[in-house]
């Protein structure tokens, strides 16, 4: 795990310290919360737990596929999917300086995001010096932010570093449309998830939004693509207001998963 010291965090500009405060704060807040009574320890053993179960009452874990099993989505790695964790762990084996430690080597935009995730949805499930992991966090099966992050040029050229995935069905008569319409939307038939990677939640929604649009006939390809474009140009000039921005529209399939049938021998 890279650490970087605090002369270093200061010598470019103090961003990444005022950063790493500010999460800092939060990861307190949301272990502070998990504790009966909002009281006792909130220090680095309220993020300590036995290796054995690898869980807190401030992490809860997550599915079985957290940090060994994950599932990959086209070009995993850097370029889209689940991320390789290096060394994760559950983040309650993690102390509250090692994972701000740990995020001080982040890029900033990285560093950022993880900031108001943690204060939008507590802290994570699964932290690593790769990754960082929540599940179950409203419509969301799993919201993913990776370090590394991949250059997308639709609709105009921006990271990708965070992914956030629902359980879906797409029929199989679609899935040449949604591949063409994003490529940074996959869907993953025998799970039934359905997954969107960009650098913003709200652009996640919209590219989800859109995907279940394709998926039940409302729009084209080229509708769809035209929509995102319009609907995130207004957003990157301040209008957040859209639905398909602002959350789901659609409700998730909790039986989406699609196990396929034997071949006859």
């Amino acid at each position: 795990m890279s650490h970087v010291s605090h002369s270093h965090t200061l010598a470019t500009g103090g961003r990444a310290l005022r950063l790493v405060s500010t999460l800092s704060c939060a990861l307190l807040i949301a272990s502070c919360a998990s504790t009966p009574g909002g009281s006792g320890n909130t220090g680095d053993a309220t993020l300590e737990n036995t290796a054995v179960t690898g869980r807190s009452s401030a992490f809860p874990a997550g599915p079985s596929d957290s940090a060994a099993g994950a599932v990959a989505g086209p070009g995993a790695g850097a370029a889209g999917g689940s991320m390789s964790m290096g060394s994760s762990m559950p983040s309650s084996s993690m102390s509250q300086s090692g994972m701000e430690r740990m995020l001080a080597a982040w890029p900033a935009k990285q560093r950022e995001s993880a900031m108001m995730l943690v204060a939008k949805y507590g802290a994570p499930n699964v932290a690593g010096d790769q990754v960082m992991i929540w599940y179950n966090k409203g419509p969301y099966l799993k919201i993913e932010l990776a370090r590394n992050e991949v250059m997308h040029n639709f609709p105009a050229p921006h990271p990708d570093y965070l992914t956030a995935t629902v359980k879906y069905k797409v029929p199989t008569d679609k899935l040449d449309e949604l591949g063409q319409y994003d490529g940074s939307v996959w869907f993953h038939r025998t799970r039934g998830e359905l997954s969107a990677q960009c650098d913003k939640e709200e652009a996640n929604n919209l590219a989800l939004n859109l995907s279940h649009d394709i998926a039940t006939g409302r729009r084209t390809v080229a509708d769809a693509r035209a929509f995102y474009a319009k609907t995130a140009m207004a957003m990157m000039a301040g209008d957040k207001s859209s639905p398909y921005l602002t959350g789901i529209m659609f409700q998730p399939n909790a039986n989406s998963a699609d196990m396929d049938m034997a071949h006859k021998m």
